[in-house]
């Protein structure tokens, strides 16, 4: 597909990003590649985001709820942390704001780290096992 979309350098595996909902490629129209800032891009097709290489599918970026969650100053673009395992997000009594230091914020969510602004997914933190120096 000579006509695919390429983002942060990196080309749309199936040309342009696909809606999980109707299985087609977005309208190329449709979509902008964006940066997420430490680096990265993602491609926002309407209320979607989808991956800068299109290997996972898209998902809906609910408009941020009124009680949104901040932290460090950021609202969190999905309301919550979003859960990478399960695609919702997290339970708001669950998650606390970490202060990290040197005005770095990020978000802990049970044994998952997320950003601030959470537009980039949760990640699952070891945990330090005890006998840790």
């Amino acid at each position: 597909n000579s006509a695919a979309g390429s983002c942060g350098g990196v080309a749309c595996s199936t040309g342009w990003p696909l809606d999980p909902v109707t299985g087609q490629p977005h309208d190329p129209s449709s979509c902008r590649c964006s940066s997420t800032g430490h680096g990265d891009f993602h491609w926002e097709c309407g209320s979607q985001l989808c991956s800068k290489d299109c290997r996972s599918p898209c998902y809906e970026v609910a408009p941020v709820p009124a009680a949104a969650g901040s932290c460090g100053g950021t609202t969190c673009a999905t309301g919550w942390p979003m859960n990478p395992f399960t695609g919702r997000r997290h339970e708001p009594s669950s998650c606390q704001c970490i202060a990290a230091g040197y005005g770095v914020f990020y978000w802990e969510c049970g044994s998952q780290r997320c950003s601030k602004d959470c537009t980039s997914p949760c990640y699952e933190v070891p945990p330090v096992p005890a006998a840790a120096g």
